[in-house]
């Protein structure tokens, strides 16, 4: 796939797709100074957070995408059996999109990497803060209080937008909402 992104993508494409391999492995920088200056309950919660990466996957990787890569995607028969879709959704990016993706995927991607760094920021504070209180529980207390209320949020804010550009699709005499893989 990094040879079609290289290959068919855009500059930003190819950035935000090294990002992905880079950025997952970057937060063992601060882990590791976690382990050695803090108690455990400060990198446990840490690293609870760290691991809930791919569920932010679909969000920081909505920007690699552009027509090219999705068009070379079909060709290579990966795409199969949502061709179609694929198809109409470069045709629609093409004439409605901008540089070959829905206006704003560039910003999500962004956001979504923000959100995951952010929340691993405020996994260490929180621990910090409360580990006195928390004891043993601190990273299971933030994981489930603050953690997977963010994951959710963010998850179902992105379903609304990927639902909301469906329609506007649909209404443009696209049929891409029809057409979305696992709708069938």
């Amino acid at each position: 796939m990094l040879g079609v992104i290289w290959s068919h993508g855009d500059r930003a494409s190819r950035i935000l797709a090294a990002y992905v391999f880079v950025g997952y492995v970057l937060p063992t920088l601060p882990a590791l100074w976690l382990f050695l200056r803090f108690p455990r309950e400060v990198e446990w919660t840490f690293g609870l957070v760290w691991l809930t990466g791919p569920l932010f996957l679909f969000g920081v990787n909505l920007g690699v995408f552009t027509t090219g890569i999705g068009r070379e995607c079909v060709r290579r028969g990966w795409t199969k059996p949502d061709d179609e879709y694929y198809l109409q959704l470069a045709e629609y990016l093409d004439r409605y999109g901008k540089n070959g993706r829905n206006r704003g995927e560039i910003v999500v991607t962004i956001a979504f990497w923000i959100l995951w760094y952010g929340t691993m920021a405020v996994a260490v504070l929180f621990s910090i803060a409360f580990l006195p209180s928390l004891k043993d529980l601190t990273p299971y207390v933030f994981f489930a209080g603050v953690n997977v209320p963010v994951i959710v949020i963010a998850l179902f804010a992105q379903r609304w937008r990927t639902t909301r550009n469906l329609r506007l699709a649909t209404r443009r005499g696209y049929r891409l909402e029809e057409l979305f893989p696992g709708r069938k």
